[in-house]
């Protein structure tokens, strides 16, 4: 049996997670109606970027 700890999602990583998910409905929703493209792209972008910082951050942390 699978402990649930295993599947313990950090506050950071669930942010991430629900970005992705938030840009990936609005890239979906991009087939009706055409311009919603740019708030995906934003949304994937912003996500990206904020997943990055967190990655340097965790990085810094561990090698301090």
């Amino acid at each position: 049996m699978n402990s649930p700890e295993q599947f313990r999602i950090s506050p950071e990583g669930g942010t991430i997670l629900a970005g992705y998910l938030i840009s990936g409905i609005l890239f979906a929703s991009e087939v009706v109606y055409p311009p919603m493209v740019i708030p995906a792209l934003l949304a994937f972008i912003a996500t990206t970027g904020y997943a990055v910082h967190i990655l340097r951050k965790h990085n810094k942390d561990h090698n301090s």
